[in-house]
Formats: C-alpha cells, sequence, structure tokens
C-alpha cells in the first residue's frame, strides 16, 4: 500500500511505518494529495476518525516545520480532536525528524492564541521542550496552558507523554522545571488571577498555588522580592474584577513584612487608584504604616506625598 493508501484506510501507525521508507522528495509529492483527503472528510469527519488521525501523522511527516505545525492546527477537525494529538504514530514521526525540525515545530505550535489549545496538545509540546532541549516557549499560549496542566491532575493520569505528575499542585511544582521561568509570566496574562485562589483553598495548601508559590520562594527556586512586585504591578493594571482579587489574596498570603512593606510604599500608593477592594487594602497597609515611628519624612518622601 502507498502511503496516501493507508491515509485513507486510516492506518496511523501503517503511516509512519510508510513515511520512514520515503525520501524528502517523495513525502513533498504527497503533500497535495494529502490537502485532497483532508478536503473531502471535511464535512463528515466525524464518520472518520481514524483517517483524521492517519492525516495528521501523514502531515507531520510530509512538511517542513512551519508547514507542519499550519497542518497540525488549522482549525479543522484535526486540530479539535485532543485525543488525537498524543496518538503513538504521531510521536513516533515527529520524534524521528531531526532536533531542529522538532524545536520549530514547538516554536510554531507555541504562537497558536491561549484559547486553541488542547490539554494534550500542550503536553505534546512540553515533551517535545524536554527531549529536544529547545527554549521553553514563554507564549501567552503555552504559559496558559502549562498553567492549567498544572492546577488540574485529571490529564495527568492518563497522558502517556506527561511529563511532570503528581497527586497535589506541591508536588508538581516541586519537581517542574518550567517554573523559574513561566511563574513570573502568570502575571501578564488574563484570566489567570481567578485560577489562582482555586481550585483549593488554604484548606488545602498543597493544592493551593498561593501556598505553593511562597513554599517555593522560601527554598529559593523562586524570588520572594520579585513576587510581592509582580502582584502590586498587577493589581496597578486594570483587569477584570475576578482576576484581581486573585492577585491580590496571592499579595495577602504572602504577608509583606512591615519593612517590605515600607520600601514598596510608592506601589501601594500606586493602588489608591485601583479597583475599590485592591484601594481599601491599599489605604490600609499606607494607615498602618502612618501609624509607625519614623523619622521625619524628606521631601519627596511617599509620606508626605501621601499626607497631601
Amino acid at each position: 500500500m502507498t502511503l496516501i493508501q493507508r491515509v485513507r484506510a486510516g492506518d496511523a501507525d501503517g503511516v509512519a511505518r510508510e513515511l520512514a521508507g520515503l525520501t524528502p522528495a517523495q513525502l513533498r509529492d504527497c503533500v497535495a494529495e494529502l490537502e485532497e483527503v483532508r478536503r473531502e472528510i471535511d464535512e463528515e469527519w466525524w464518520l472518520k476518525r481514524d483517517v483524521l488521525q492517519a492525516l495528521m501523522v501523514a502531515g507531520a511527516g510530509c512538511h517542513t516545520a512551519s508547514s507542519a505545525a499550519a497542518w497540525l492546527s488549522a482549525g479543522g477537525p484535526w486540530s479539535r480532536q485532543d485525543d488525537s494529538w498524543d496518538q503513538p504514530a504521531l510521536l513516533t514521526v515527529i520524534e524521528s525528524r531531526p532536533p531542529e525540525w522538532r524545536s520549530a515545530l514547538v516554536a510554531k505550535l507555541a504562537q497558536r492564541r491561549a484559547t486553541s489549545w488542547g490539554t494534550r496538545e500542550y503536553h505534546l509540546l512540553e515533551h517535545l521542550v524536554l527531549t529536544t532541549g529547545c527554549d521553553v516557549p514563554t507564549t501567552d499560549g503555552f504559559v496558559t496552558q502549562w498553567f492549567r496542566g498544572r492546577t488540574w491532575t485529571y490529564a495527568s493520569h492518563r497522558n502517556p507523554i506527561v511529563v511532570v505528575t503528581g497527586e497535589t499542585l506541591w508536588e508538581r511544582l516541586s519537581k517542574d522545571p518550567f517554573v523559574p521561568l513561566l511563574t513570573p509570566r502568570l502575571f501578564d496574562l488574563d484570566q489567570i488571577g481567578s485560577m489562582l485562589d482555586g481550585p483549593r483553598d488554604e484548606q488545602r495548601p498543597e493544592d493551593w498555588w498561593p501556598t505553593c508559590l511562597i513554599r517555593l520562594a522560601e527554598q529559593g527556586t523562586l524570588d520572594r522580592d520579585k513576587l510581592i512586585d509582580r502582584c502590586l504591578a498587577r493589581l496597578a493594571r486594570d483587569g477584570r474584577t475576578s482576576d484581581q482579587r486573585g492577585f491580590l489574596k496571592l499579595l495577602q498570603t504572602f504577608a509583606p513584612t512591615t519593612e517590605e512593606r515600607t520600601a514598596r510604599a510608592r506601589n501601594y500608593l500606586a493602588l489608591l487608584d485601583a479597583l475599590p477592594f485592591v484601594a481599601a487594602h491599599a489605604q490600609q497597609v499606607l494607615a498602618d504604616l502612618d501609624d509607625l515611628p519614623a523619622a521625619p519624612s524628606a521631601p519627596g518622601d511617599w509620606r508626605s506625598t501621601h499626607a497631601r
């Protein structure tokens, strides 16, 4: 059977075997026929899921990295079926490509909008990042899916290529090489703050982001000062109420010391124009600092600015 015949038969494993014996020129020659098969199943793809999966595998094997990324995430049914992303044949074909091809595929796929991702698609990229040694993507989509994947446990027990596992959030984060690089990016994303305070709460500290981040800072994996600064900077931005409540909860859980709050008094001043509940917190912090004994303030000191 030819490659295209195996695709039409829905034989993804056979497609992977066939690809291994084709020359680059032969692979390129198959692209037009693959596109024709894809057009044929567009309207009734749910009746041909096996063909759909075989198409994903064939496209990954016949295209350049950039074109393969476009093929896999073209917005058609083949990219909406999350269970197609962790089929063994697809992984076999992708891992047979040179490291530079795989790295380019990761970079291209990581540029997708955050709303376009599936859980298993993310786990495939995570696997490729760690096996190729390529740069860890810091795009909104990759970081959002990383956050969700660490927060929820359901996929960790089923996905054969999931890299980081653990029964609790703490177990997952404590052995996660992405934590130092990706955690700071959380403060830049929308719709993340509301999940920082869930799905658990302080009654389950091992499954709650604020307590886990504090523990990571205590261990030196993360920088406490930078996390506090990023919280304050995020709260000074406009944002959804649910998001800002989550970041305020994180800041309050960090419980900055008197010295830390004093050093950031101007940052708290900036919060007086934020959402009402954020401004109320800042006002209380500044009032507490005002009550502290201190040397006379110098011109331009935050106390004199606050007094006005």
